[in-house]
């Protein structure tokens, strides 16, 4: 919430599986924007992200709300045990092989780990099943995701604005899109649920 002035006076946190728990009244209809910028690679079942999605799209207004929602993509994992461990992927190959079939990654044990990586393709029937439609889909890391980018630390704000440049460019392209580690979804209501 904001003050008058613009000055942010609260911030609520919450179980996107019930958002509307998070407010004493009735807010549903009212947001311009909202942000779902984890709960969705954090929900291992598809219900929960579809149910995550229209709990957030409730909230929003009916013609120009807009809902920002994040996803991991399966090869920002993949990118990662890549850089780290690559032989990993022959020895848990059972796991790997329904991972990418599912993306659903859980561990127990020492590091136990639950999460759900996506693919591009499962995105818009998702939001669709949600009541909601895709704007844009945006890669957030493109060529530079898995941590190349920390070669950027320290630079200077030429070579960072030029980098930068590149990648709200490249980021936007379609066939860039399956590099990002993670996917910003521009999502509206659908016409039907509004």
């Amino acid at each position: 919430e904001k003050n008058r002035s613009g000055v942010l006076t609260s911030i609520r946190e919450g179980n996107a599986l019930d958002a509307r728990s998070l407010f004493s009244e009735s807010f549903e209809g009212t947001f311009d924007a909202v942000l779902l910028l984890g709960p969705l690679y954090h929900l291992v079942a598809e219900d929960e992200r579809a149910r995550a999605i229209q709990n957030a799209l409730a909230l929003l207004k009916s013609k120009t709300g807009i809902l920002f929602a994040a996803f991991v993509s399966k090869n920002a994992h993949l990118r990662d045990i890549a850089m780290r461990d690559p032989a990993r992927l022959v020895r848990e190959r059972e796991f790997y092989e329904r991972y990418l079939k599912t993306g659903i990654y859980v561990r127990r044990g020492e590091r136990n780990a639950e999460s759900y990586h996506a693919s591009l393709a499962e995105i818009a029937p998702l939001v669709e099943k949600a009541g909601g439609s895709v704007l844009e889909i945006v890669g957030t890391e493109g060529i530079l995701g898995g941590g190349l980018d920390k070669q950027f630390v320290g630079a200077d704000r030429k070579v960072l604005e030029s980098w930068l440049d590149v990648m709200r460019e490249e980021g936007r392209q379609e066939h860039n899109l399956g590099n990002a580690d993670h996917w910003l979804v521009v999502i509206k209501k659908s016409i039907e649920t509004s």
